[in-house]
């Protein structure tokens, strides 16, 4: 999954346990079984992996973490009270919410 690095330190330093990724046509596709025969795009099972892998776009880092589990949820009132400082979409809008665990591998460092 594509990450911008400052997001990757937070994981690394353990300050980030949790990914979010918006419910849109793509991610549905990569997260979840989209067996609905009138819509394609509805997303009726959820995968599970062993691992995650985040990485920049020009592929000069790599962080693998442990996946633990995901929801896809709707985002309302409770969802801003408690994910609001995390995750900035908006009221209404179905976002993936994805509970990272341990590094398990990777090349990162602070520097460049």
């Amino acid at each position: 999954m594509p990450m911008r690095k400052k997001y990757a330190l937070e994981i690394l330093h353990g300050k980030k346990v949790r990914e979010y990724r918006a419910c849109s046509e793509h991610w549905a596709k990569v997260l979840g079984e989209c067996n609905d025969p009138n819509d394609k795009h509805i997303v009726t099972d959820l995968k599970e992996f062993d691992r995650i892998h985040f990485y920049p776009y020009n592929n000069k880092w790599y962080l693998d973490c442990k996946f633990k589990a995901m929801i896809l949820t709707e985002i309302d009132d409770e969802f801003i009270r408690l994910f609001g400082n995390e995750y900035a979409g908006q009221k209404g809008d179905w976002v993936f919410v994805i509970r990272l665990g341990e590094v398990l591998n990777t090349n990162l460092t602070e520097e460049g």
